[in-house]
C-alpha cells in the first residue's frame, strides 16, 4: 500500500495522532508466524560467526505489537518521497521468501525499493521510540556503520540476548542497491554468496520500526 507522505498509513488505529503507540495486531501475528514458520531451518542455527553460541532449534511467537510513532513515520516518508522525486530506476530484490514477498506486495511503494525486512536487536522498545541510529553503528560490520536487515527472521534472532528476546520487522526503502562494499554511490548494500542475506542502509531515515515481535527460543539443547 503506497501512502502520501504527509499521511500516517490507513490502517493505523492512531492516525493524525502524536505520540507513540503499540497495537495489537493479531492477523499480522498469524501471517508473521507463516512467514517465519515457512523459511526457519533448524539446520543451520549456531552456523556461522555471529551464531556460534545458539542451541535452540526453533522459535515460539508470543506478542506481534504494531508500532504507531506519528513523528517517526513522517520522517520516513519524507525521505521516501525525496526517493520518489529523483526518479532513479530501483531494481526488486529478487527471490524474497515466497509468503515475505506476498506481505511485502500488499503495502510497499515500489517506486523507491521498499520491503519488509527484519532487524535484530536488544533495543527494540528504544528504536521504535526515537528511530534508528548509525552513530551507534559497530564500525566493524560487514559493511560499516549501516543498518542492517535480513529478509531471514532467523538471520535476525542471531542479534538478541536470551533475556531479550524481540525483533523489528521494519518498512525500509533501500532505494538504489549495490551488492559489495559500495555504499558510497549507492541508497543501500547488499551481501551476496552468505549463508544469509543481509541488506545495509546507512540513514535512519530509510526505515521505520513497524512492528515488534517478542518470542522465545524452543528446542535448546543443553550441550
Amino acid at each position: 500500500m503506497a501512502v502520501s507522505f504527509t499521511s500516517e498509513p490507513s490502517y493505523w488505529t492512531h492516525k493524525s495522532s502524536q505520540g507513540y503507540f503499540l497495537e495489537d495486531v493479531p492477523g499480522t501475528k498469524a501471517t508473521l508466524i507463516g512467514i517465519i514458520k515457512s523459511t526457519w531451518d533448524p539446520r543451520v542455527v549456531g552456523a556461522g560467526q555471529d551464531a556460534a553460541k545458539l542451541k535452540h532449534s526453533g522459535v515460539e511467537i508470543i506478542e506481534v505489537k504494531r508500532v504507531e510513532n506519528a513523528s517517526l513515520f513522517h520522517s520516513y516518508n519524507n525521505k521516501k518521497h525525496e526517493f520518489e522525486k529523483r526518479g532513479r530506476p530501483c531494481p526488486a530484490i529478487e527471490n524474497i521468501p515466497q509468503e515475505l514477498a506476498a506481505f511485502n506486495k500488499t503495502r510497499r511503494s515500489q517506486a523507491v525499493n521498499e520491503y519488509y525486512l527484519f532487524h535484530g536487536t536488544d533495543e527494540a522498545i528504544n528504536i521504535s521510540k526515537t528511530g534508528f541510529q548509525t552513530r551507534f553503528a559497530d564500525p566493524d560490520n560487514l559493511f560499516g556503520k549501516g543498518i542492517y536487515f535480513s529478509d531471514s527472521f532467523q538471520k535476525a534472532d542471531q542479534y538478541t540476548d536470551a533475556d531479550n528476546l524481540k525483533r523489528l520487522p521494519c518498512l525500509l526503502h533501500r532505494g538504489s542497491c549495490a551488492c559489495g562494499p559500495q555504499q558510497q554511490r549507492f541508497d543501500s548494500v547488499e551481501s551476496a554468496g552468505l549463508l544469509f542475506r543481509e541488506f545495509a542502509v546507512f540513514e535512519g531515515r530509510q526505515c521505520y520500526p513497524e512492528y515488534i515481535v517478542t518470542y522465545k527460543r524452543t528446542g535448546i539443547q543443553s550441550w
